[in-house]
């Protein structure tokens, strides 16, 4: 889960034990929980409690833990509460949500292994301690003081993960073996609110990757046949659908135009094969105006060649296809540096191409 801004109240983070530091038996008084008169438990209340809790969990789940704050003065009626989170590196514990009058903290913290959360999951139980800024004298600095602090963990997947707490500022009363009961069957549902937030984030995280995976696609895919768009024919098609409107196999119509798929379908005219690059991708040598040319083979000669072709709006327009074999005739007429005869034409209703030797060399475009 998102670890809150740091409050500037934070308790500081002590990183080793002081010298004059008490023992810790010093402040732990665990064992006046079953010594003290405890009230009766009030089922009732209890359970509009966890009724409500369980609502507020369904419809707002974001402020479930500070409502979970709330509720535990509500029913212990204790000072202050709140709720430590283990950091994910396991270093400190930091406070996501308190209530009563320890609110101005949250945000704050204690480390992992100097503070009483850090006791109570050692010992793997819930723990009641008096005035624990006797031992840990970071606390020295936080006002009001802690008379009483009962401190409870609560675990995800047998994993201690966090713990829910309740303090008194004074004498007023002391906790008991209720406050206990209570704590515990509170600490189940902490346990619940926390495997929920946790779903919740790692759900958005997941959205928010596949969103931007497809906003991704949508600039790299082509919108009609779902693949790599890396280059764009001459009038700003796609060019693997330029080649399946214009250079599919003779046995045209057999196959779905708007094909798609990871292996991409042989890109043949006639007795051309077009060779492809990455992600299958034609070849291009060149575009012009009208047309684009493609390094293609000759499966009859097997020798490399250059594939002019003019996409199928153009090849279905006479006149446009009327000037690209006219340029195809002409340039047929003269074989000299930079210029190379066509040694094919081919045409039909809706497409035509011609053919040039492919000769490997710089790009006419950086002489």
């Amino acid at each position: 889960m998102t670890e809150s801004a740091e409050s500037n109240a934070a308790v500081p983070l002590a990183t080793s034990i002081p010298p004059d530091a008490l023992p810790l038996e010093a402040i732990l008084c665990t064992e006046e929980l079953r010594r003290r008169p405890s009230r009766p438990p009030d089922y009732e209340k209890e359970n509009r409690a966890l009724e409500a809790l369980a609502r507020a969990l369904a419809y707002s789940p974001r402020t479930i833990l500070q409502t979970l704050a709330e509720t535990i003065i509500d029913i212990t009626q204790s000072d202050s509460s709140g709720i430590s989170l283990l950091t994910p590196d396991g270093q400190r514990f930091y406070w996501p949500a308190l209530a009563g009058r320890w609110t101005p903290l949250i945000g704050g913290g204690t480390p992992r292994d100097w503070g009483p959360c850090g006791v109570v999951l050692d010992r793997n139980m819930a723990l009641l301690m008096r005035h624990p800024e006797w031992r840990y004298t970071d606390f020295l600095s936080i006002s009001p003081p802690a008379v009483e602090t009962l401190v409870v963990p609560f675990y995800l997947g047998g994993k201690a993960v966090g713990t829910i707490w309740a303090v008194m500022h004074d004498d007023r009363r002391k906790f008991d073996a209720e406050d206990e009961r209570l704590m515990t069957r509170l600490s189940t549902f902490a346990s619940t609110a926390y495997q929920t937030l946790a779903t919740i984030d790692e759900l958005r995280f997941q959205i928010s990757e596949r969103e931007k995976a497809e906003r991704a696609v949508k600039v790299s895919v082509c919108p009609n046949c779902d693949r790599p768009l890396t280059q764009l024919g001459p009038n700003g098609e796609c060019l693997r659908c330029v080649f399946d409107w214009g250079l599919t196999s003779e046995k045209e119509g057999s196959e779905d135009p708007t094909h798609s798929g990871v292996e991409p379908r042989p890109l043949n005219y006639g007795h051309f094969e077009i060779e492809l690059g990455v992600h299958g991708i034609p070849i291009a040598l060149g575009a012009g105006a009208m047309a684009v040319t493609y390094r293609a083979r000759d499966t009859i000669l097997n020798s490399t060649v250059a594939l002019k072709v003019i996409g199928r709006k153009l090849a279905e327009n006479p006149t446009a296809k009327a000037r690209f074999l006219r340029e195809a005739r002409a340039q047929r007429l003269y074989a000299m540096w930079m210029v190379f005869a066509t040694t094919g034409v081919r045409q039909g209703r809706d497409r035509a191409n011609s053919t040039t030797p492919c000769v490997a060399g710089r790009r006419l475009a950086t002489h």
